[in-house]
């Protein structure tokens, strides 16, 4: 129906003053439909309700420009850093017959990326074919279209650049860079560099990520009771080979083979050395008396030489006289025997003594018992 319209003399009702003191805002109530309210009948104002609305309503809004270049209007966006940043108007390209989502990052900057990160900002989604637009743009700005959020913060929006990790993928997720040594532009990857810091400085205005292959991850720093270490320092080895100093103590067993050693005499002479020697004997030199001749006991002179034996018959020879004298005095022989070298030799033998040897001299496996997974870090 129509809204009413009262004329005077009419009858104004109590329904009819609560109607017009509430209102419905679509025009249509109690008392008739009336036309809504367009918009160039509110104030353009920028403290009225319309520039107001349209502020909130176009803020980061995405527009076709032409060819392959999207605009953007300004806005701002809170990062999950607590940081308010404030983006301006702007214009971003997008890859020939592709379909690209255009979003604000992390960081607060605006993006374009095959897929939408999990902490952004959705903006757009768009399609290019033949070098411009195709097809119409999908606005995913919020308010506008709701978004599947999880029931919490995911555990991917808490990682900080630097951050690593352990990962069983195969695929390279979006954010994330393989722990594999490679360098890249610092300007690439500012957040990541900066973390990283000198330590991984590849010169040129390059930085290199870990090399975590094969490798396992030491807190770096002075232990107690440990080696210093730093920072991307590298150090251990797969395989080792013990030293001699390194070798614990132990024993070797012997081999023995029994030996003699043979003697060779070749015989030697001893010279005797003879000086010749005498006897004296007590005797007189004269034919005496009776008593005399018992003193001598068996001497008798002749031509004035003492002689043995007597010139009668039935006498023997004696030593001593009566008295016990020896008759004939000792002397010594003089004799001696000159010394000689024995010429014995031994002949030399080997000993026949072998050790016996221990251990094969190769290298040892220093590796625990291990489990290979991929290794990434976070831009």
């Amino acid at each position: 129906m129509s809204r009413r319209i009262f004329q005077n003399g009419d009858i104004l009702t109590a329904q009819d003053v609560n109607q017009i003191a509430y209102p419905n805002l679509s025009g249509l109530d109690a008392i008739g439909s009336g036309d809504n309210l367009p918009d160039e009948d509110l104030s353009d104002a920028p403290d009225q309700i319309k520039n107001r609305f349209y502020n909130f309503y176009d803020r980061l809004k995405v527009s076709h420009n032409t060819g392959l270049t999207f605009g953007y209007l300004g806005g701002s966006v809170l990062l999950s850093s607590g940081v308010v940043v404030t983006l301006s108007s702007g214009t971003i390209n997008i890859p020939d017959n592709s379909n690209r989502f255009i979003y604000v990052n992390s960081s607060g900057a605006v993006e374009q990326g095959t897929l939408l990160p999990n902490e952004c900002f959705p903006m757009a989604r768009v399609a290019t074919a033949g070098g411009t637009v195709s097809g119409s743009i999908t606005d995913l700005r919020d308010k506008l279209v709701d978004r599947v959020q999880p029931a919490s913060i995911p555990v991917t929006a808490t990682f900080q650049s630097g951050m690593g990790m352990e990962y069983w993928g195969s695929t390279l997720p979006v954010g994330w860079l393989w722990q594999d040594g490679s360098t890249y532009p610092i300007a690439t990857y500012p957040a990541l560099a900066a973390a990283l810091g000198p330590a991984f400085d590849a010169g040129g205005g390059n930085f290199r990520v870990p090399d975590r292959r094969g490798r396992v991850g030491v807190g770096a720093g002075a232990g107690a009771g440990l080696t210093t270490r730093t920072v991307g320092e590298t150090f251990g080895a797969e395989n080792h080979t013990l030293t001699v100093t390194e070798t614990p103590s132990h024993v070797h067993g012997i081999t023995e083979t029994p030996h003699t050693h043979p003697i060779v005499d070749n015989g030697h002479n001893h010279g005797v050395n003879d000086l010749g020697h005498k006897h004296p004997i007590y005797a007189n030199t004269t034919d005496g008396g009776s008593n005399q001749r018992e003193q001598t006991d068996g001497f008798l002179s002749k031509n004035g030489v003492a002689i043995t034996g007597e010139d009668t018959g039935g006498k023997g020879y004696i030593n001593q006289n009566l008295s016990g004298a020896d008759l004939v005095a000792s002397s010594g022989t003089g004799i001696s025997i000159q010394t000689n070298k024995a010429n014995l030799a031994i002949t030399a033998v080997s000993t026949g003594i072998t050790t016996n040897p221990q251990g094969g001299g190769a290298a040892h496996n220093n590796c625990q018992p291990s489990i290979s997974c991929n290794f990434i870090i976070k831009t």
